[in-house]
């Protein structure tokens, strides 16, 4: 599981399992565009945080596919985005967006759908929002047909790897190995 040869896991579930998260006093909502553009600077913060905890250890990822970073709220835009948020009163503290899933065998089945970044500011940590987003994501996409989530994360980041590990079931690795052009080759007696 580290990122030298296994990337990433690809991980699913059926929109009929429960999440089970605990009740919370916040508000869980669907964020339609037009709304969007009100919490662009906590988007933009949202993908800050991730940035920095990508890049620190143990996860050492560089993310600079994610720079610019002002470029980050465009990628809530598109098409067959849907973005779930989770609010204490008018305050933007998580979100999840859902996209149609982009692997081979699943981009053209219309009853799934794909999970971007999960993302909680960072006060807001550790209390069970983000399994509370993810119930209520899961809950209001199975409502409009969607039967299976998708959610491709790195197998080197453990906070990714406990969280949705716990939620979903893995059932693909992509590894990748590179060989050194200075590995080729035997090498010969003198």
């Amino acid at each position: 599981m580290s990122n030298f040869a296994m990337n990433f896991t690809e991980v699913v579930r059926s929109t009929n399992s429960p999440v089970n998260a605990k009740t919370l006093p916040y508000i869980f909502k669907e964020i339609n565009k037009n709304e969007l553009f009100q919490y662009r600077a906590d988007i933009i913060e949202f993908y800050r945080n991730l940035i920095n905890h990508l890049r620190s250890s143990p996860v050492f990822y560089p993310c600079n596919e994610f720079l610019p970073i002002e470029d980050r709220f465009n990628d809530f835009l598109s098409d067959g985005m849907r973005i779930f948020g989770a609010f204490d009163g008018a305050k933007l503290i998580a979100m999840v967006g859902s996209e149609p899933p982009d692997v081979f065998y699943a981009s053209e089945d219309s009853s799934a759908m794909n999970l971007t970044d999960l993302f909680v500011a960072p006060d807001y940590r550790r209390n069970g929002i983000a399994a509370a987003l993810l119930e209520f994501a899961n809950n209001e996409l199975r409502k409009s047909g969607i039967q299976r989530l998708f959610v491709t994360h790195g197998t080197i980041n453990p906070t990714a790897r406990g969280f949705w590990d716990k939620y979903f079931t893995n059932y693909s690795f992509t590894l990748t190995r590179q060989i050194h052009s200075d590995m080729l080759g035997k090498i010969m007696l003198i």
